[in-house]
């Protein structure tokens, strides 16, 4: 850095703005919920990744399953995870799923994901 007459640095490369790229869509929100589909009812989907959400949108669950259908039958008969949309991501490629369910975890913090975030509701020391 260059410094100027008032001895505040200046950056050596000027007139470049800074650009915000955009989230991945595994880690934006509004895009997934803006994809979402009713639970119950739905038609084979495949493989690939999805989020669960409750009615009031907020995200509950990412997880991961050869078989989506079958799987989200399986979270809609317990008693204790209450959802009614889901978003389905589908990734061809197997080698992916752990990593992009990783970072959807730990990026979230859904409160039934305990693979990566500790635990039922656990939240890293210093967030509410």
């Amino acid at each position: 850095m260059e410094t100027n007459r008032a001895n505040k640095p200046r950056p050596l490369i000027t007139g470049i703005k800074p650009i915000r790229l955009p989230l991945p869509i595994h880690l934006d929100l509004y895009k997934l919920w803006s994809r979402r589909i009713v639970a119950k009812g739905m038609a084979n989907i495949g493989c690939g990744l999805y989020y669960l959400f409750n009615e009031s949108g907020e995200l509950q669950y990412v997880g991961q399953s050869a078989h989506i259908k079958g799987r989200i039958m399986t979270h809609l008969k317990r008693a204790d995870m209450d959802f009614t949309y889901v978003t389905i991501l589908k990734v061809r490629d197997e080698s992916l799923w752990d990593k992009i369910e990783r970072e959807a975890i730990e990026h979230f913090l859904p409160p039934f994901n305990k693979r990566y975030n500790g635990g039922y509701h656990s939240r890293p020391s210093g967030l509410k």
